[in-house]
Formats: C-alpha cells, structure tokens, sequence
C-alpha cells in the first residue's frame, strides 16, 4: 500500500502514470533480486483503483538470455482514489484482482522447481485484501526453456483473509487466517477442487482436495516432467481411470501429516516385455506418513487372474515390504522377470519358466533382502534350466519354496517323451546346493535340442558325441548336484539307455545302426559300458571311456569294438583311414569278415588319433554263415577266393599273418605288409609267399604285367608248379602305373617248356627276381634244376644265371652284371661230362637266338646211355666238343652253326658205325686198337649236319673223310684209309702214304647213325676216268662185296643223302 501511496504522491507532481509503473517495477525488483523484473504499463483509474498491466518476471539463463518465470497480463489493485489520501500515503487497499498470470515452471536437477524463487511474496503493508486470480495457467519447460507443456488451464481461486480469537498457546491473541479455495481444469481429470487454511499466527496451513475422473493416460504421462520419468518408467504402460482424493497439514518446518488414496478402476496395462494386456485392473492406493499400501488389486491377464496387496512401512530405499499374491491360470512370460527383485530375478533365469500355473506368493522385503514365499502348482508350464537348457513343457506338479528351500516334484515332456523331475535345492541361485534329477518315462530322442543342452551342459562331452553323429532315441537319467561353495563344480551324471540308435564316427566313420546299450557320464568321465549294433549281416560291440583332461577340450578318448561277420563293402572302406583305402583300392576285397577287432585312442601325444584294426577270417568248418572272402589285387589282378587269415592294421601300417587262398587248384599262402604313407607313395608286401598247383592259363596270363605277359605265353610253362618268395606292389611315383618287384622261386617236378626246342621233365628250382613297372618288365633268374630232359637228351644238376624281359631272354655269360661279378655260364651234367651253355634269343617277331655249348670230359659210354642206345660192349673214351648256333623258332631250317667234336682214349669197335668199316677192312676182330681217337669238324645248315672233316685213329689203322647228316639220324659219309700212321710218322712219308691211300680205296658209309651200311671202292681213281669215258655203261673195278637186295637203295657213292 505504500507503494500506492507513494506512486499517488507522484502522480500529484509529476508524470503519475509513469511514475507509478516505474516505481511499482523497482519494488518488484528489489525483493526478487536473482530475477529480472518488467512492467509494461501502470494507470490511475479515478473512483477505481491502479491497473497495472504486463507484469513480467524472468531468470537468467546466460548473459544475453532470459527464461520467463512469471508474466501477469492485468493486475487491477481496488484501493482509495482520494487524491489527498494517496498523496499523504493513507490509503486502503480493498481487493486485488489478477487476471491471466501464467507460470512457466522448470525442474531443477535437485527435484526442486524454479517456483520456489517466488517465495516468500512481498509484503508492501498491513492490509489483508481478498485477492482473486482469473484464468491462471501453470506451464512446465525443461531446463532450457524449451519443450513448453501446459499443465493446468483455467485456473481461478480466492484468498480471503479472516481474523479469529486466539486459541490454546494463543488464547488473548487475534489470529489472522487465509483461506483458499479453487478450481482447477486439465483435459486429463472431470474436476478438480481444492480447498485450505493457511494460520500466519501459528504458521500452520491445512488442505484438503479431489480430483474427479483422472483419466491416466498417455497424456497425463507426457505432461510429467522429463526428469520424473525414470522414476514412473513402469507406471506409464497404465491407462486407467481414477478417483483421488488428498488431506495435508503442516508448519513452517514441512509437512506434519498426509493421507492421499487413488482408487483406480478400468486399467490396462501395456507393457512391451510381456505379450498382450493386463485389464480391468483395479484397486486402491492409500500413502500415509506410516507408508504406503495397496488394496483389493485385482487384475486379469489373458485367461488367468491375479489378486494382491502390498504395505511398505516407511519412506525410505530400505524400508520393510510385505507382497503377497495370489495367481489363477496366470501365463508366464519372461518379461515378467525384470518386474521381479533382482535375487528372484536370478532364479528366474536359471530356470526360464513359461506356461501356466497357480500360485501362491509371498514376498518379505527386511531393509536388505527379499524373502520369497512361493507354493505353484503348474498346469502345463515349461521350462529350460540353465544347467541343460533342454526345454521341458507341459509340466504338471508342484514347486515349493520356501524358507530357503526349493522341492520339486513335476511331470512334463521332453520333446515327445514324459519326464519326470524330482529336485529339492537349498538358496536357488550361484550359491545353491542340492540335487535335481531329471529321468525320463519314455526314450528321448537325440535332436539338435538335445544336442545344445549337452553343449551347453558339458561342452567337451557333447563335442565327443558330435563327433558320433547319434541318432535315436535313450531313456535319459540325468541327475545334478549343486554345491553352496561357487569353487566347487557340480556333481553332474548322466544314464543313457540307447535304444535303437545309429552312430558314424568322424574318426572311424563306419554306420552302426539298431544300437542298444548304456552310456554313463560321471565325473568327468563317460563310459561307454556295453553298446551292441549291427551293420547290414555284421555284429558290433563297443566299449570304451572318454575322460577330461584340464586345459584340453579335446579330452582323452578310448574305444574298443569287437566286430562279427562284417561285410567287405564301400561303407567299411569309407570309414578306414584314407591311406588304407589305398590298400582297399588296389586289393579290391569283397566277402566279410569273422571277427575284427577295433582300438581308437585320441588325441595321442602327436594330437593325432590312434587307431589298431585286426581282422580275421576264419577256415569255412568255423563259419557256416559268413561270405567267403576274395580279393583281386590292381596290379595284379588275379582272383584269390576263400581268403583266410589275420589282417592287422595300426596308424596306416598294414600286417598280413598266415594268409591263405585259392584259385582253382591253385593254393595261396602268405604273409606281409602294406604301408600308406599321406604322400601316398604306398607298398603292399607279401613275405612268405608260396603258390602251389600254379597253371599258367588264361586268368594267369591277364594277371600278370602285360609285357611279362608275352614271354610266359612263349615259354608254354606247364604243367603244374609251385612257387615261394615275395612279391611288391607299389606305387613310387602316384598317378603312375603300379610298381611288382618279385623274388620268387618257382619249383617243378616233372615240369615242360613247349616252346622251341622241348624241355620236359624239369625237376628242381628257378629263381626269378625282377620288376614290372612303366618302363616294362625284366627279371633275373637262376637256374637250380636236379634235371631236366631237352630234346630227350638228360641233364642234371643245371645251375646257372639267365635274364628275361619282354624283348629277350638271355643266359650265361650274356646276362647283365656289374664289373665286379665275374661272367658265369649255365651248366649242367651231360655225356658223363659238364655241359656249359650261353644263349640268347629275341623274344619278339620270329624269335631269333644264339646259343654256345661246349662239352668238357664227357664219357662215349653216358653220351650212349644219354641218347637212348645200348652200350653192350663197354664203349669207352672221353669226348669233348663245342657247338655255336644261331637260328629262329620258325624251324630248324633257319639253323646256322659250327662245331667241332674229339674223342680220345676210346675203345670204338663196338660201335655200329666203326665195326661196319672194320668189315670193309677185314680187320679182326675185336681190334681194340683199331681207332683210339676221333677229331669232327661240322657245320650245321637248316636240319643238316657237314661233317667237313672227320678222322679216326688207331694204332695201326686211320680213317679220313667227310660227309653229311641229317637230324633225323640219316648220314652219308665217305673215308678213305691210312696205314702205318704210327709207323711213318715222317711228314713227307706219312703224306705220301695218305695219297697213295686215297688212290687205292675209299669206303662210302650210308644208312643210319644206328644202323648203318658201307661199300668199298677200289681204285677210285680209275672208277673216276671209266665213267667219263663210258658215260652209257657202268663200267667199274668191283672189289668187294656187291650189294643185296636189302641194302639201303639210298646209298649212292659220291652223293650226299636225298633231299
């Protein structure tokens, strides 16, 4: 009122109006220092009053920017309008009047609002005026100014101040009371009123209000200041409507009590972590100084229900909290657990229920903790435990907690099967402890569920079981014991009942299928106790154990499995190491096995896998119902059927033991090896080999290398033989054709070779050591023969080297050597005496050859045995002789040779050949110093034998001549005498004597070798000349006599014998 007063004062001097606004603005700005303060305007009203307009109070946000706090469009003060009073400053204020004032409040980051710098209001006298405020509007920023929300509209109220006697402390005393009353409208409520009572003498107020039809929603929401709403995060998915109503007292030092209830009825609630609405929630709230509570709640969700109350005792962030609810047919979804405490939170997740079920629930909050209180009866809930997250629906039982203790007892389905869990686990969370087990009631089936849940379970087992590829079904009994030391691993074990499963091993990839049997896992260590299955006719055991090793995922793995009658097929070859598939490519078995034996260990101290094999296949009399077995090897593709014996196989090294086979008549027996190195230069050994009854036929010949193939065909071995030693087949150079060496030594008894000249009845040993590869086939041989009968000619004791390849065959000193092995030549017992013999022959075309045999002290008595003759008269003498001779198998025609033949200390007479041309000679007889020593000299021509020049010595007597034979025994020679050879052993005597000799006779010898005919000539010479001079007429000197019918008609003097 002084300011009036004091304005009024002005007004009389000077510029009133403006005087007025002006001093009416520095009184503004004087009590509100930290604000700027504005007046637009001020104006006398004579008989009314001051109107004051566009009052404006603003903070300072910066330097050159100002954030309105407050802006009032009219102010009307009713007060004395007598000039004199308003100039002596007594006047009166009757009435305040403020129309459209608009609040802009902002909230600081102590919660507090910027209102609080309009307290207190200014005090400019003694009156008490009625002030009434029309169309008041309360508007909220942020910090800045900006983002401008209306909040209240429409706002109109009164204070009226009221003077009441004192009471109690104040009884005497006059108490001056302001009551308030107003109205407030919002978009968001029906009506609101608000009444109170402000004592200035006792600094106390009182005030009471309602709000009508609050309608929460998204609006309501968003008018609530920026920094409220992490705290109201969860109440702004509630849409309802509501009535509240409110009672509050106080001083000057705060609130001394309060009681605010909001009934809410018809909500909703929407929030994003759970599918679906929450509807027609009601309930009331009721906040006290005590507390707070909430009654009678009641709320539906999809087709269940919820009841519940809650009573907090106190204010503050530890104050006791008392929940219990009730669930009907309540649907669990997981976004109900971020609603929940954080240590039942943990339990939720451990466990990731879903699904419906009943409960009962209490929840006891002491300042520190939540105590949980839960009795649930499920009706079709799931779950998925995080220990083996394999989920569990459609459970039906109970589930109890309290005091700590959490008993299950629950039946449910895995997938297609019933389960049953039986668990009761003290503290449920990271410290619990207990066991929970987990059986099924019907086979479980191995699915990629199942198949994470062991992942997630046990990490290494579940790598072990990928690797098997199991598929099926087990009855499962799974049983977990938790320990209240977090240190302290839980005790997990697992039972598995295989039921008709099947199983690859990546390691051993061989399917097994319609397997039975147990598997436990426990302690870290799964034991395959006793599997059993079956691969088309074979029959499979396994046993085994796989253990944890710290540091290493991989563990330590051994299995054994004991194999029946498994078949020779591409599954079994497919599950064998890479390099033994090798083996199997180039040996090419079918059949099955007998038994085998298997033996994996992994990883070894290389990180490679281990893997032992041995098979075997037993004599047909001990297996009536397996498939005999037959191999065809590649490089030599010669079929062996009824296969029996021990195959061993160990990190790619092959073990053959006792082998044995046949192929018609042929018998096979062997042992050996087979290696298959990663650079795949592998080798098959077989040591030991021997073949008996071996028929060079057909399938023989398409065995062997093709090159070789040629030269055993030409030889026309037979009949049967027999053969020992090792054979190679190996790959030196992969991509290339397949490598045979052999070192083998076949053994005949009673043996032929048809090819060329014949050559039977071969007892004794050759040896062959050879190779066949890219390049052709070649072999070294060695002959070890106790006899053999060429061109019916005996030998014995053959001994000698020989080379064969598919160009030639070569032996004796043609065979290839090193320089320091001296040359050998074939020999062998002939004559009585040793025969040595070198040759070669081209194995291609018409097969030509070349062969040098000399006979060293040979016996005329065994050379006559050896040809078939009698030696009745005890022949005896010592022949040597040579022969050279070339020729081609196309005949004896092609034959070209020479050689010679001497005889010495030889008593002949009894030879055909020798008392024939004793009788021409009318020596007696026996003479046995007729002829002593013989010298020949031969050519061989086609099948014809040139006896150039020929001598037979005596004592007193000596033949000389020549002539020609045939191979079929035929001769024709012709010999003329010498006399006294030993008597005139003068060079010019004994020539002229041997001249003389031809001039007086020469006897012609025809017939055969064994039975041959002589006639004697005398006078050759002459013969000679009468023959010229009468060609008509045989006119000859007969001496002698003449021939007899019986004589060979073939004989002719001086003609060599018939073509």
């Amino acid at each position: 009122m002084a300011v009036l007063a004091c304005a009024l004062g002005l007004y009389l001097y000077h510029n009133l109006n403006n005087e007025i606004r002006s001093h009416v603005e520095k009184k503004f700005a004087s009590h509100y220092t930290n604000l700027l303060v504005s007046v637009r305007s001020a104006r006398f009203i004579e008989g009314k009053g001051i109107e004051i307009r566009g009052l404006s109070m603003a903070q300072r946000s910066s330097q050159y920017q100002s954030q309105e706090l407050v802006s009032v469009d009219e102010i009307m003060v009713y007060c004395t309008t007598d000039p004199r009073k308003l100039a002596s400053g007594d006047f009166q204020v009757d009435k305040i009047v403020a129309r459209r004032p608009r609040l802009t409040a902002t909230i600081d980051t102590d919660g507090s609002t910027n209102l609080k710098h309009l307290f207190p209001m200014p005090k400019w006298g003694d009156d008490n005026p009625a002030i009434e405020v029309e169309d008041a509007s309360l508007l909220l920023a942020d910090r800045r100014g900006g983002n401008v929300r209306r909040i209240l509209d429409n706002v109109d109220f009164q204070i009226k101040t009221e003077v009441a006697p004192g009471m109690g402390n104040y009884a005497g005393q006059t108490r001056t009371q302001k009551r308030i009353k107003a109205t407030l409208n919002c978009q968001n409520w029906e009506s609101a009123t608000l009444t109170g009572l402000i004592d200035e003498t006792a600094q106390t107020f009182a005030a009471q209000g309602n709000i009508s039809n609050l309608q929460i929603d998204d609006h309501l929401w968003g008018l609530c200041p920026d920094e409220w709403k992490t705290h109201i995060k969860d109440l702004v998915h509630l849409e309802a409507t509501a009535d509240a109503a409110f009672q509050v007292s106080g001083n000057g030092n705060g609130l001394t009590n309060y009681l605010a209830m909001v009934d809410v009825r018809e909500g909703t609630w929407s929030d994003p972590r759970i599918p679906g609405t929450v509807e027609r929630i009601q309930g009331r709230v009721v906040a006290s100084p005590p507390g707070i509570r909430i009654e009678k709640l009641i709320a539906y969700y999809e087709n269940g229900s919820v009841s519940a109350s809650l009573t907090r005792n106190g204010w503050q962030a530890n104050s006791p909290v008392h929940v219990s609810a009730t669930l009907k047919n309540m649907t669990l979804h997981q976004g109900l657990a971020s609603m929940l405490p954080s240590g039942m939170q943990r339990s939720w997740g451990r466990y990731q229920p879903s699904g419906t079920l009943d409960a009962s629930v209490k929840l006891d909050f002491d300042g520190q903790k939540w105590i949980p209180e839960i009795h649930a009866n499920c009706r079709g809930t799931n779950f998925v435990f995080e220990e083996f997250p394999y989920p569990v629906t459609d459970a039906r039982g109970k589930i109890d907690f309290k005091d700590r203790l959490l008993d299950i007892d629950l039946l449910a389905h895995a997938g297609k099967s019933r389960i049953a869990i039986v668990g009761s686990v003290m503290d449920p969370g990271p410290n619990s402890s207990g066991p929970i087990r987990v059986r099924s009631l019907d086979p479980v089936h191995w699915d990629s569920t199942f198949e994470h849940a062991l992942h997630v379970a046990q990490e290494d087992v579940c790598n072990v079981a990928r690797e098997f590829h199991l598929q099926g079904a087990a009855n499962v009994d799974f049983t977990l014991v938790t320990h209240s030391q977090p240190e302290i691993k839980p005790d997990k074990s697992l039972r598995m009942e295989i039921i008709d499963a099947s199983v690859k091993y990546e390691k051993f990839p061989y399917p097994i299928s319609k397997i039975n049997g147990n598997i436990v896992w426990k302690d870290g260590v799964v034991t395959i106790e006793q599997l059993q299955g079956y691969n088309d006719s074979g029959h499979i055991t396994c046993r085994g154990t796989w253990q944890e090793v710290p540091g290493d995922k991989r563990g330590n793995l051994n299995i054994t499995f004991a194999c029946k009658d498994v078949p020779l097929d591409d599954e079994l070859k497919t599950a064998i190491p890479g390099s033994a598939q090798e083996s199997w490519d180039q040996l090419r078995p079918r059949g099955s096995i007998d038994h085998m034996d298997i033996q994996l260990h992994w990883p070894n101290p290389q990180g490679d896998c281990d893997l032992w094999v041995n098979a075997q296949k037993w004599e047909r009399s001990r297996n009536l119902s397996g498939r005999a077995i037959s191999v065809e090897p590649v490089g030599f593709p010669y079929v062996l059927d009824e296969v029996v014996g021990n195959v061993e196989f160990r990190n790619g090294q092959i073990t053959l033991n006792q082998l044995t086979a046949r192929h018609g008549d042929v018998r096979v027996s062997t042992n050996g090896s087979c290696y298959f190195p990663e650079d795949r230069r592998w080798q098959i050994r077989f040591e030991g080999l021997r073949i008996e009854n071996i028929v060079v036929d057909r399938d023989l010949l398409l065995a062997v290398p093709e090159k070789l193939e040629k030269s055993l065909q030409q030889l026309q071995l037979g009949p049967l033989f027999h053969a020992d030693g090792v054979v190679v087949l190996s790959n030196p150079n992969p991509g290339r054709a397949v490598q045979m060496n052999w070192d083998m030594t076949v053994h005949m008894a009673g043996g032929q070779i048809q090819r060329g000249a014949i050559i039977n009845n071969i007892y004794g040993a050759i040896r062959f050591e050879g190779q066949s590869d890219e390049s052709g086939a070649r072999s070294f041989g060695e002959f070890h023969l106790d006899s053999v009968t060429s061109r019916g000619i005996p030998l014995s004791n053959v001994r000698g080297p020989f080379w064969i390849d598919e160009a030639q065959f070569l032996s004796g000193i043609h065979v290839p050597r090193t320089e320091d092995q001296p040359p050998r030549h074939v020999t062998a017992n002939a004559f009585g005496g040793v025969i040595s013999i070198d040759s070669r022959m081209q194995l291609a075309g018409s097969q030509p050859f070349q062969t040098d045999v000399t006979l060293a002290n040979g016996t005329v008595g065994q050379m006559l045995i050896d040809l078939g003759q009698q030696n009745r008269g005890q022949t005896s003498g010592r022949l040597f002789g040579n022969i050279s001779l070339t020729g081609s198998l196309e005949g004896t025609h092609t034959w070209d040779g020479t050689g010679s033949l001497q005889l010495r200390d030889a008593n002949m007479y009894q030879l055909p050949l020798a008392v024939a041309m004793l009788n021409v000679l009318n020596a007696r007889f026996p003479d046995t110093n007729a002829f002593n020593s013989a010298d020949i000299k031969y050519r061989v021509a086609g099948n014809y034998v040139y006896l150039d020049d020929m001598r037979l010595s005596g004592q007193t007597l000596a033949l000389k001549g020549n002539g020609e034979a045939n191979l079929d025994g035929q001769i024709s020679m012709r010999f003329y005498t010498e006399f006294g050879n030993q008597t005139f052993d003068v060079p010019v005597v004994r020539q002229m004597i041997g001249q003389a000799s031809r001039s007086l006779m020469v006897i012609h010898v025809g017939g055969s070798v064994d039975n041959p005919t002589t006639e004697q000539e005398i006078f050759p010479m002459v013969n000679e000349t009468l023959e010229q001079l009468f060609p008509a007429r045989a006119v000859r000197l007969p001496i002698g006599a003449p021939p007899t019918s019986d004589s060979p008609a073939v004989i002719r003097r001086g003609n060599s014998i018939p073509r």
